[in-house]
Formats: C-alpha cells, structure tokens, sequence
C-alpha cells in the first residue's frame, strides 16, 4: 500500500479495524501515521496520541524464569521460542536481526521453507503482544528501545548506578534457564557469554553489599549478603572467602571451619582446585579455634564489653589490614578527646591480629608525655623491632648503617655494617620498614603520634607520605592534634562517645 494524501488516515484506519478485528473501532485518540522511511513503507505506525512516545508497559522476565506480561494480556509462558527470540530482540535493540539469522538460533533443525515459516509464525506472535514496539520488514526485523522492559537489562543498570541492594532484587536466577534445549549452536554461544557478563555483575552488587557491611562492623548482615551470593553462584569462591572472614569476625570461628571444610570437598567433588588464599584462610581458622573462642554477638560488634559501639571503628581496622594483606598498604590516624578509648580500641585490633597468626610483623612504639622525649625515641622502638625480621636483610647496607645509630640491636645482626653512615634516619627507616613490609604484612602501631620527639614525627611522616605495599601504619593523637597528619591520608577514624563513630 503506498501512503497517499487527503483522507489517507480513514483509509487507514477501517483497514487497521478490519485486520484488529472486524466490527471494533479504533480509539479515536490512536494516531495513524507512515513511519519515518519514506512514502513505499510496508509498515503503519500506531502512536497513542494521550502518551506521546511511551509504550504500554510490557515486561520480559528472563532471569530464573521466562514469562511475558503486559497491560491488559496474559502471561505467555508457553511459548518458549518466541520468548527467547524477543529476549534476543532486546538485549540488541534497535540493532536489526534478519529472518534467516532468528531462524538459525531456533529452528536450526528445519529445512529454509519451514524455518522461515516458523520465523513468520513466531513474528506474527510477538507482534500480537508487543504492537508497534517490535517492527517487521521482508527481510529483518528489530524491537524499538524500550519497547519492552527486560529484567536483566534493568539489573544491568542498577548495579551501574551503584545502587545494589535495588539490583539483587532483580535476581531470581541464571538468564533465560533451561533454553539450551531448544537452541542452536549460536544462540548456545550466546547464552554463554550474557549469563557470564551477568554473573559478573552479580558478583559486582553482591561482593560490595557483603564489604560494606564488614566496613561498618555489621557482621550479620555481611553473612546474610555472602550466603545469597553463594545460594546463586555455589561453587564461587570468592563469595565463601567473604562469608569465613565474616563469620569469623561476628565470633562463629567454629562455624566458619565446618563451612570451609564442607565448600572444600565440593571441590574435590567437582575437581576444582582450591585457591592458595581460600587455603590460607583455613589454616588461619584451624589455628584459631584452638585459642581462646570469641565472645559471641549478635550484633555489629564487638571483640570485649569496654568496647561496646565500636564495631564499626574495629570493621574498619579489620578492612585495613585485610588491603594490607592483598598487596596494599593503608594509613589510618586514630583520633579522639582524651580518655574517649583511641588506645583500648587498637590494642583490641592487635589482640584480634594475634589471634589470626599467620605471617605477619606487628610493631608498638608509645611517645612519651611530660619531659621532653628523646631524639628518635619513637623510631628507636620500631627500630628494634624491625632488627630480627627477615626481611630487612633486603635494606641497602646505608639504610641500615642509619638505623644502627639508633637501635643497636640492628648492628649487632650486621656486625659488618660501615661505621660511619650517609643520609637521613628518615630515609633509611622508611627504606627498612618497606624491605621488611615486602617479605611479610606489617603493622606499626604508634600510639600518641603528636607528642612524639620531632626527628621521629619526619621519620614517620616519609611513612604516611609514601606507606609501601604490605603496611598497615595505625597512630593516634588527640583531636586537633592530628591535624598535621590526617592532611596527608584519607584514612582518619574519629572516635565520639559510645553509639557514635
């Protein structure tokens, strides 16, 4: 039919009403127009003039289950070929599909005349429940944008938007389940590809929910997020790594080794390797629950009864360290009025860390309040500390000549270190505290940072300038004292009185 002029809309519209159904009249707010293409189009545009450019609500559900629903029509579950088709359809719009290409995904096992009338068929289907929203030519066929609300397309979007919570809603189980029966070759390809491009997202929302409840100290509602990440993916173990450390952390340490030994042999029943960071764990764990059990909470919190409301500044820590741990290394200035528990809070954290054993490096320094402190007092104590760890056999002898000035304990394990030495104590302890931090995770817990002597405040700061990966460097100071320090880092935990952080 070629579009005409004068009283073309009537025209139009008694043929519409007959191919409709004959004997009902179109609405007369339906607006009939040739499509943009050109006056020779085969295809009629029917706009509904009180919604400008708004479809109908129509909605494709694919994931855990495939179902079609619309205003005003019935669920059209039975038709699993047609279904999978407009999910194909969607996830492409408005990228065009050409018949013979829709016939190879689902009727590959037809001769050309009987696939090409399958593809009509299945067209002429789709056509009935999504109108307009799906346009038909000879030779392709595409569905206009947001024609049809899909809810992994809508999943997609919400875990960009960094809205997680609202996208888990959305999961109710793999994409388009069970089609592999029925579908070709490529169509198998594809599944393939959009289930593990989904997945990944999936484990996007589910991993920083299961993070951002172990940040705040809310350790329950961490185990809640990893036990729905493994109820969807089973074998992940990324999502059984989140759940230990959580149920660790909330005090079910006995727990968290029967669930490490029970993922452990669905492994071996499904020939899969456990990774060397999931085994690590268990033996952490093994270790563990032959120490003293931790008191168990049902709420965010907390290792002792001093320390009520302050979960979240011990999740925080707990966060730290685990950074410091995959290779990074984080500076966290403790601050707070006097008396408030900034020292009880991390010498809780230290306890906790010892707990875990493992191989690890944890230092103490304390300043000193009163008289004057001496000269590299603080970085002395490190110092000490540093001088039987293995690693800093890596420091340059220069470093370490420096640091033998003021811990005699590091020339007496290189007696053969010269005995004159260049450059700064800051620059050679900042070198051997990386040496030692590359070969094992290491803490450094200064407590009263501020009142410590001047030469030990430079040698610290070359620390929270520039922490080398493998350190956790913890310090406190009174508030406002701190200020000199937290313009360096991000990382500044306040303390307020009890229910507050």
């Amino acid at each position: 039919m070629r579009w005409g002029s004068g009283n073309l809309e009537t025209t139009l519209r008694r043929v519409c009403e007959k191919a409709v159904n004959p004997g009902v009249k179109l609405p007369s707010d339906l607006d009939l127009t040739p499509p943009v293409g050109g006056r020779n189009s085969r295809i009629a545009v029917i706009r509904d003039r009180t919604r400008p450019g708004v479809p109908a609500m129509l909605r494709l559900h694919t994931l855990g289950k495939l179902g079609f629903e619309g205003e005003g029509s019935t669920t059209l579950s039975s038709r699993r070929k047609e279904l999978v088709l407009l999910a194909y359809l969607a996830r492409r719009s408005p990228r065009p599909l050409t018949r013979a290409e829709a016939a190879a995904l689902l009727w590959q096992d037809r001769d050309e005349h009987r696939s090409r009338q399958s593809v009509r068929q299945a067209l002429l289907e789709l056509r009935r429940l999504v109108g307009t929203g799906l346009m038909v030519e000879s030779e392709q066929v595409w569905l206009v944008e947001q024609a049809v609300e899909l809810d992994a397309t809508v999943f997609e979007r919400e875990v960009a938007a960094g809205r997680f919570e609202a996208a888990v809603v959305y999961w109710k189980g793999d994409f388009l389940p069970g089609v592999e029966e029925i579908a070709g070759e490529e169509l198998r390809t594809w599944l393939e590809s959009q289930r593990e491009a989904l997945r990944r997202r999936l484990r996007q929302a589910l991993a920083q929910l299961a993070a951002d409840a172990r940040h705040r100290g809310a350790w329950q509602e961490g185990v809640g997020w990893a036990e729905r990440w493994i109820s969807a993916l089973p074998l992940d173990q990324e999502a059984h790594l989140h759940l230990l450390r959580l149920l660790d952390l909330d005090g079910r340490t006995a727990e968290a080794l029967s669930r490490y030994a029970g993922f452990r042999a669905q492994l071996r029943a499904a020939d899969i390797e456990p990774s060397s960071e999931l085994e690590q764990l268990g033996e952490v764990l093994e270790r563990s629950t032959g120490s003293a059990p931790h008191p168990h909470t049902s709420s965010a919190a907390l290792f002792t009864p001093h320390l009520i409301g302050r979960g979240p500044a011990l999740g925080e820590l707990v966060a730290a360290w685990q950074s410091v741990t995959e290779g990074g290394s984080c500076v966290v200035i403790v601050e707070g009025e006097l008396g408030i528990g900034k020292t009880r809070l991390c010498q809780e954290f230290l306890q906790w860390l010892e707990r875990r054993s493992g191989r690890q490096l944890r230092l103490r320094a304390y300043s000193r309040e009163g008289a004057a402190p001496a000269e590299y007092g603080v970085l002395a104590q490190i110092a000490a500390g540093l001088a039987p760890a293995t690693g800093l056999a890596g420091a340059s002898a220069s470093a370490l000549a420096v640091l033998g000035k003021i811990a005699p304990a590091v020339r007496e394990r290189f007696p053969a270190l010269p005995e004159s030495a260049s450059g700064s104590v800051a620059e050679g302890f900042r070198e051997a505290v990386a040496a030692v931090a590359e070969e094992e995770a290491t803490l450094l817990f200064i407590d009263d940072l501020p009142q410590a002597d001047s030469a030990s405040r430079q040698g610290v700061l070359s620390l929270i300038e520039r922490p080398p990966p493998g350190l956790l460097l913890i310090a406190t100071a009174r508030t406002g004292d701190a200020v000199v320090f937290t313009h360096l880092t991000g990382n500044t935990l306040s303390l307020n009185p009890y229910g507050g952080n």
